[in-house]
Order: structure tokens, then C-alpha cells, then sequence
């Protein structure tokens, strides 16, 4: 739970890969998924995919997706970012929400730069 009293759903963050070449785009989900499932993500009514869960921790369990060029430019080219997985505390319900990419596109747009080099 956050500060609020709402639980966090959904952690997202990018790295930047050493050699430049590309980024990762880290999910981080409430302990209880359903791992086997996999993260799904889809890119503006694009194909749904999969992300595999990588580990657990005491915060949650964390997915990743590695951004290439492709994947990036479909990114700065949509206006939202649909994720899903199953959790069991919702009786292995289908937790689904978009994320409006606004603001995050500006940042995509200078890391596109930065790896484009």
C-alpha cells in the first residue's frame, strides 16, 4: 500500500542498456500473480504480448521486456500502454489497465536519441 491506503498496482521503469543498443522496460506487480501466465502488454489495440515473470522479491515480481528500436517507435507512436496479468487474491481475475503515455513519450523520445547514437 502506498501513503494513501491504495494498493500499488504496477511499477514501471526504463534503463538504459551499457552499450546503448537499446533499453529494458521493467514491470514490477504485487506478490500473488500467477507466474506461469506472464506480464501482457499491448501497445495501442497492437498485438497482445508476453513478458515472463523473472523473480519475486519481498516488493513484488518483476517482468521485463527488452526495447529495441521497433518496440520503442511503436511506444512514441501510440498513446497507451495496456498491461494484464492474473492475480490470485482476485480469484486468478484478469487484472487489466492502459496507461495513458503522455509525458512518459517525451522521455522515450530523448532515450530514443540516446540509444539512436
Amino acid at each position: 500500500m502506498n501513503n494513501e491506503g491504495k494498493t500499488q498496482i504496477l511499477t514501471l521503469s526504463i534503463e538504459i542498456l551499457k552499450n546503448e543498443q537499446g533499453a529494458i522496460l521493467r514491470f514490477l506487480t504485487p506478490l500473488g500473480v500467477l507466474l506461469p501466465l506472464g506480464l501482457g502488454f499491448e501497445i495501442s489495440d497492437q498485438k497482445s504480448s508476453k513478458a515472463p515473470y523473472i523473480y519475486c522479491d519481498t516488493k513484488g515480481c518483476y517482468s521485463q521486456i527488452i526495447l529495441g528500436q521497433e518496440l520503442l517507435q511503436s511506444l512514441l507512436l501510440s498513446k497507451s500502454l495496456t498491461i494484464s496479468y492474473n492475480h490470485i487474491k482476485n480469484n486468478n481475475d484478469l487484472v487489466r489497465f492502459s496507461i495513458e503515455l503522455g509525458d512518459l513519450k517525451i522521455k522515450l523520445s530523448d532515450m530514443a536519441t540516446q540509444i539512436g547514437r
